[in-house]
């Protein structure tokens, strides 16, 4: 089962209610202006996780989106969720390696 982190207020006109997901499913809430960039959002969440933000993927309904902007500019609404993909090293197959074949 999922771990939730926060709690989910009712959000004003002003803020927006944002849910990060990470990818072992674990949820934390977070509520901020509507005029702050998700780029602080992303950097606190990574700082809460001990993440790396360089190397941690976030994506909104699927794709990558741009950091510097904020909530009001990326219409989002309250309630939405940020899927955290932290980058994989290694994983590679010895059997999937180009075979240099020596004539």
């Amino acid at each position: 089962m999922a771990a939730t982190v926060g709690v989910m207020e009712k959000c004003t006109d002003h803020s927006v209610a944002i849910r990060v997901k990470s990818q072992d499913g674990r949820k934390t809430y977070f509520k901020i202006r509507r005029d702050t960039k998700l780029k602080k959002l992303l950097l606190a969440y990574c700082q809460k996780y001990f993440l790396d933000y360089e190397t941690t993927h976030f994506y909104l309904e699927g794709d990558h989106f741009n950091h510097n902007k904020t909530p009001n500019e990326l219409g989002m609404e309250d309630d939405i969720e940020i899927d955290s993909m932290a980058d994989q090293l290694g994983g590679g197959d010895r059997s999937c390696s180009w075979k240099i074949e020596h004539y």
